[in-house]
């Protein structure tokens, strides 16, 4: 009898136990260029299983598009977006020849 305690012998490791920490980061990006006309920034951070961010892009019609999300377990992803700025159809009716000023109509 071993009093309760159980011999080991040279072949048996214990088990290491494995620990989780939960995902954490957050990032920024910008792109302004001339060359291809490309203007957008995004903003994204996650704790946990919580992910909150933003982007924005202009659009080829001279307006903005503003995105904010959340997305998490229990909701899933949800997104809210707005278009803001001048609608400009300038760049469509160029093709055509077309001397055309930017509309004034705001969203």
């Amino acid at each position: 009898q071993t009093g309760g305690l159980v011999p080991q012998t040279a072949g048996q490791h214990h088990k290491h136990q494995m620990y989780y920490s939960p995902p954490h980061y957050s990032f920024d990006v910008a792109v302004n260029d001339p060359k291809t006309g490309e203007v957008r920034n995004q903003h994204e951070t996650r704790n946990g299983d919580m992910v909150k961010g933003f982007y924005a892009l202009k659009e080829a019609d001279g307006t903005i598009r503003e995105v904010h999300y959340t997305a998490d377990k229990k909701n899933g992803f949800n997104a809210v977006v707005k278009k803001k700025g001048i609608l400009c159809f300038e760049q469509f009716f160029d093709f055509f020849d077309f001397k055309i000023l930017c509309s004034s109509l705001y969203l």
